[in-house]
């Protein structure tokens, strides 16, 4: 019997993944278009990435767990149409951690999330990632305000009665500075310490959930930058990071030193990469020099998040010169046969959304704007929502079958 017993026992220590109840599956912004290739609209090679689905099927039982999924890349993601479609199916079913990273974009002058405010009294210089060479040096959100007055002060908020109820600065590490953050409701103002901080990053929980708050810091001569904050909730659940950058590249990501430096606070479980579209700008696809770049930039991130899973996208179809991008078809051809080949979890949107060719489709739809380069609104949110289908049915066959 001793045997029996001692089998019986270690079974009771292995997890027990039972089934659950299948994600529902949107089709509110996809249903009408008769050209997506759906039967393409998996993840592939799906296998690399069963540790993050087996955490996220633990957040079902341990509701103060959270994860971390960061989507990494261009112009197509910088305004977060794409990534909010993600973020919203996720904590839907999982729970909402938080906004995530935030940056304010407007006061270095470029497109900001629909549902992110800022505003500042500073005059700032200003940069992102793609100017490697300019200061100030762009950090974890791809870009980087800085002002030489005595001291800094922004507002930094959510629309659409958004809330959060614990912030992380991501702040120059120059602790005379002494960045710290207030809020004001009906008059009253409440100033916080810190509740710890090291490094670039000072972490602060609120008394209560808020929708914006101001951020500064303390007179001094000193040089003060900022890279973003992330925004939290007092719960457990899924953390959904927006870092896109317009005209990024590979190679513009692997030499910003300061970004990978701050990477760490995001604590990825889970990446997704969307580049291409500007390296698909050239007049001819390199592709010694492509694959260079993208093996530094995936050894970059294991560097990082050694246990994170990383999912690649291809770039949906675009014009170049009034017809198809034929470097983007080279160049996403090259990264389906490299991620074959490598055992990396790739989500093909140029072969969902139609392949060579396609965009002419998405442009009779009202879907792409009048730069055959980047989508509408409605564009990205089609994108976001067929990435979210391949998801939930990668986690549905998983767990629900």
């Amino acid at each position: 019997m001793r045997p029996l017993f001692f089998l019986y026992s270690l079974l009771l220590l292995l997890p027990v993944y039972i089934q659950a109840q299948p994600i529902p599956v949107p089709h509110t912004y996809t249903a009408r278009l008769g050209y997506l290739q759906q039967p393409l609209n998996f993840i592939g090679n799906p296998s690399a990435l069963d540790s993050f689905f087996y955490q996220l099927h633990r957040l079902k039982n341990d509701p103060q767990k959270k994860l971390s999924v960061v989507h990494i890349g261009d112009s197509h993601i910088q305004g977060d149409f794409m990534t909010a479609i993600l973020r919203q199916g996720l904590q839907s079913y999982f729970g909402n951690a938080g906004r995530g990273l935030v940056f304010p974009q407007r006061l270095a002058k470029s497109n900001a999330p629909l549902d992110v405010i800022s505003s500042s009294v500073n005059t700032w210089a200003y940069n992102r990632l793609v100017y490697t060479k300019n200061q100030p040096e762009a950090g974890l959100s791809g870009f980087a305000i800085s002002t030489t007055g005595n001291i800094a002060q922004l507002t930094l908020g959510l629309k659409n009665d958004e809330k959060f109820s614990a912030v992380t600065l991501i702040t120059d590490d120059d602790r005379e500075n002494k960045w710290s953050v207030s809020t004001g409701e009906a008059g009253f103002y409440r100033y916080y310490l810190p509740d710890s901080s090291n490094s670039f990053y000072t972490y602060t929980t609120l008394d209560s959930p808020v929708s914006n708050l101001t951020i500064s810091t303390i007179p001094t001569t000193h040089t003060k930058s900022f890279y973003g904050a992330v925004l939290h909730n007092n719960s457990g659940g899924v953390l959904v990071h927006t870092i896109g950058v317009n005209g990024a590249r590979y190679d513009h990501y692997n030499q910003a030193a300061l970004f990978w430096q701050q990477l760490p606070l995001l604590q990825a479980d889970l990446y997704i990469v969307s580049l291409g579209t500007n390296e698909a700008q050239a007049a001819a696809f390199n592709e010694t020099q492509f694959k260079e770049n993208l093996q530094l930039f995936l050894q970059k991130i294991k560097a990082v998040s050694p246990k994170a899973g990383i999912l690649i996208t291809t770039a949906p179809d675009s014009y170049k010169l009034g017809r198809s991008n034929l470097v983007l078809r080279q160049l996403n051809s090259f990264i389906t046969a490299y991620c074959n080949a490598h055992q990396i979890s790739l989500y093909n949107l140029y072969q969902v959304g139609g392949g060579y060719g396609s965009a002419y489709r998405w442009i009779r739809s009202g879907l792409i704007n009048r730069d055959r380069v980047h989508y509408t609104v409605e564009g990205y949110r089609v994108h976001g929502e067929l990435l979210w289908q391949a998801i939930a049915n990668r986690y549905n066959s998983l767990f629900s079958e």
